[in-house]
């Protein structure tokens, strides 16, 4: 993402703020972290899985949380040398998500400017960045 605008950055700092204000999960979420944090903590240990025992009433897949995972597990060492709880990768891992967002959202505005303007764009940034569910 070359030469970022300064409405761009508005919406860079409304996921951080997001993530940093309320760092939990909403129960439709839940399927996904707890499929993460399985990936990430027992990797191929199949039979630990969560959804082993509750599998849900919805198939799900996993094709989001093994993306997740593949950032989350470098950041799982780094948790492991300093000694830090395992809270701190879901943190990590809404930091990887946010982000994957923002930069698809941001690319998406960045069409946008090209069909309709400058202006136009800018505007889809600060309506999206307003939102609290962005």
């Amino acid at each position: 993402m070359d030469n970022i605008d300064g409405s761009e950055w508005v919406v860079v700092i409304a996921m951080m703020v997001h993530l940093l204000m309320a760092p939990g999960t909403k129960v439709e979420e839940s399927f996904n972290v707890q499929a993460t944090h399985d990936l990430i903590y027992h990797t191929y240990n199949l039979s630990a899985y969560d959804h082993n025992d509750f599998p849900g009433v919805v198939p799900r897949t996993f094709a989001g949380p093994i993306y997740l995972a593949m950032f989350g597990i470098p950041f799982r060492f780094i948790l492991y040398l300093t000694g830090s709880p395992k809270f701190w990768m879901l943190f990590a891992v809404r930091f990887v998500l946010g982000m994957s967002v923002v930069i698809a959202f941001l690319n998406f505005a960045r069409a946008v400017r090209k069909h309709f303007g400058t202006e136009t764009a800018m505007f889809l940034r600060i309506i999206v960045a307003s939102q609290f569910h962005m």
